[in-house]
């Protein structure tokens, strides 16, 4: 193992990563001077982020950075792209870095935003696919399953009852 001095360098460990964002080997080595910022142009396919800032780090080039939001907003995750059918297509970055609410960040492609107030929170889902109906907590939901006159399922419904009250039949 490399000893560097640590009265007067930075020992550094620089990952370098393949094509998928993986790391596949690190690089050590001791820069002259107390908490220097590594050079993450040491790894291959690395880059840096945070660079300047109390939080710095080498990822993949292929990765976006964290944004760097002020205290009273939320950092924007990536967005999943959706077909059609709701099958996922992609991970992309987000239309802004920085929102005042998790809410106010959108959601991807063919996505659609759904929230459960009683938890206080919301995510992002295939758009092909309705969001789960929430109960307030003095009810219970219920699943109503609706056949036709030869006894097929034409459809599934989700209601709200009390919590003492037997779920209605389709």
């Amino acid at each position: 193992p490399l000893i560097c001095d640590p009265a007067t360098s930075t020992h550094c460990f620089v990952p370098s990563f393949n094509v998928q964002g993986e790391v596949t080997r690190t690089a050590e080595s001791c820069m002259p001077g107390l908490n220097m910022e590594c050079n993450c142009s040491v790894g291959m396919n690395a880059k840096d982020c945070g660079a300047g800032t109390d939080f710095h780090e080498c990822v993949p080039k292929q990765r976006r950075c964290p944004a760097s939001c002020s205290a009273n907003q939320t950092i924007c995750p990536e967005l999943d792209n959706y077909g059609p059918t709701g099958l996922f297509l992609s991970r992309g970055a987000p239309t802004i870095e920085c929102a005042a609410t998790p809410e106010a960040c959108g959601c991807g492609i063919q996505a659609r935003l759904c929230t459960d107030p009683a938890q206080g929170r919301s995510w992002c889902q295939p758009a092909a696919r309705a969001c789960p109906k929430i109960c307030p907590l003095d009810q219970k939901k219920c699943e109503t399953n609706n056949f036709n006159a030869a006894g097929q399922l034409t459809n599934v419904q989700e209601n709200c009852v009390a919590l003492d009250a037997k779920c209605p039949c389709g």
